[in-house]
């Protein structure tokens, strides 16, 4: 078996770079995952990240995906 291992920015960045609905922000940190139970109680959905970037709390809520990656 083969495999391939190419940089995240090449695989997944540099592909979408230019979509109106990414923004890769450096130097924050997620404080909260915030998420909603859905239909019975094991159905557990994210809908939002609470962050925190130049001393300001923010937070951004997501109709279809939320990803958060850490580095």
């Amino acid at each position: 078996m083969y495999y391939l291992i190419i940089p995240f920015a090449q695989a997944y960045y540099l592909p979408n770079k230019d979509r109106k609905n990414l923004c890769v922000l450096t130097e924050a940190l997620v404080t909260r995952i915030i998420s909603e139970v859905h239909g019975n109680a094991s159905e557990v959905v994210a809908t939002g990240v609470e962050f925190e970037h130049n001393g300001t709390k923010h937070f951004v809520g997501a109709s279809k995906e939320v990803i958060v990656s850490a580095g």
